[in-house]
């Protein structure tokens, strides 16, 4: 079995909050639906003859009552296909969730979807002691012989040996390593190194004689990397905006079925949101109208909220969660780019969820909110991985709009 990259750092139990079976649309394969069709209730149990998956995509989905929950969850929070025929009878998906496993050739990275609030918490039981659990999960869904999986590349040239991809992630994770310095500065560093091999055209850095050179870019990027807060240009907030827009939305199975009106209703909302004047308009309870000018204004980022985008950067950095086929098969550094913006994203959203609350101060659960649901979008969203996605974030990098949202949003 390949050896197992675990990000430092992070614990994780299942507290049964059923985030998961409310708010995700579970896929399933043709195979999975025939066999959970086939399960044996028991005679007047209200399963037994209920439909449990309908069409998707292509494929078929798992079907959610009117309260938007998975038809399986139970009314103490647990799974009635687990708590009857067991965990292996779920779907696979089920199985999995939050763990995300990607292939890095003899071994394989592990990343956690912070869509999980206990991941977002960081509350349970450390990675390091759930080898096992993570080893059979890995018999699952990765394939043998991942080592012939190409890495992804670095900018647009060909595909790396995983050797000399994997330094660059290192040195890539050490950013977000020291404290001492501001979440949005270890961002900004991070930025100017990958601009710095951008521009040298480093993709091709081999051996070990590339951990030398890639250091000393980290050195010269920690020296160049420009703060402050200065303000970003009007396109720049536009194209944000829209950004922001699609992490807020919510995709539940519920939302599949929307109406004409609702649709349209979606429409305007991302318009108003493009044109940023007025008020935003209400998404949920937890995002009521509000003037978008008030969230323009300082809102501070407290030291737990600042520890929370670490950790969030460290797992997706280190699980390789953000290039390649697990995220829209993007070179390494332009879908570094694509996860700084989370940062910006996650701080204008908690900035919405306490103004909403009439506060004019930031703290810890309105960061772990906006987190956990762009989390469920990001790297899952058809949306972001459009070519339309792909160019506004190249536009928002040309024209240094990037770094000005860190900063400016950071205050």
């Amino acid at each position: 079995m390949s050896h197992l990259l675990l990000p430092a750092g992070q614990n994780w139990s299942c507290h049964r909050c059923t985030d998961c079976c409310r708010h995700h649309v579970i896929e399933i394969s043709a195979s999975e639906k025939e066999r959970i069709e086939q399960l044996p209730w028991e005679a007047g149990d209200p399963l037994r003859d209920k439909t449990s998956a309908a069409s998707y995509g292509g494929g078929y989905r798992l079907v959610h009552g009117t309260d938007g929950a998975c038809i399986f969850l139970g009314e103490d929070g647990l799974c009635r296909i687990h708590s009857k025929f067991g965990g292996a009878a779920k779907p696979l998906a089920c199985r999995i969730f939050p763990y995300a496993l990607h292939p890095a050739g003899k071994s394989i990275a592990v990343s956690l979807r912070f869509s999980c609030p206990s991941v977002t918490a960081n509350n349970g039981r450390p990675l390091g002691e759930q080898v096992q659990e993570v080893r059979e999960i890995a018999r699952w869904v990765v394939p043998p012989n991942t080592d012939s999986i190409p890495a992804p590349a670095i900018l647009d040239d060909g595909s790396p040996l995983w050797p000399d991809f994997s330094r660059f992630v290192k040195h890539l994770a050490r950013f977000f390593s020291n404290t001492k310095e501001t979440m949005s500065q270890q961002l900004l560093n991070a930025l100017r190194w990958v601009e710095l091999i951008e521009k040298a055209q480093f993709s091709q850095i081999t051996g070990e004689g590339a951990d030398e050179i890639l250091g000393v870019l980290a050195e010269a990027a920690r020296e160049q990397a420009a703060g402050g807060s200065e303000s970003p240009s009007r396109i720049g907030r536009s194209q944000f905006r829209t950004l922001v827009y699609e992490y807020a939305r919510k995709d539940t199975v519920r939302d599949l079925n929307i109406g004409l009106g609702r649709r349209l209703k979606r429409v305007w909302a991302a318009l108003r949101f493009s044109r940023g004047a007025g008020l935003i308009p209400a998404l949920s309870p937890e995002w009521r109208e509000v003037p978008f000018e008030l969230l323009e204004k300082p809102f501070g980022v407290p030291d737990e909220v600042q520890e929370l985008m670490r950790r969030y950067f460290r797992v997706k950095i280190e699980g390789l969660h953000f290039c390649g086929l697990p995220y829209y098969n993007l070179p390494l550094v332009e879908g570094f780019r694509h996860l700084a913006l989370v940062f910006p994203a996650a701080l204008f959203l908690a900035r919405w969820r306490a103004a909403t609350q009439g506060r004019s101060r930031m703290e810890l659960s309105d960061a772990a909110f906006a987190l956990s649901r762009i989390d469920h979008h990001h790297g899952y969203s058809p949306g972001l991985g459009t070519s339309n996605a792909r160019r506004r974030v190249r536009l928002l990098v040309r024209n240094g709009d990037l770094g000005k949202l860190i900063g400016w949003y950071a205050r």
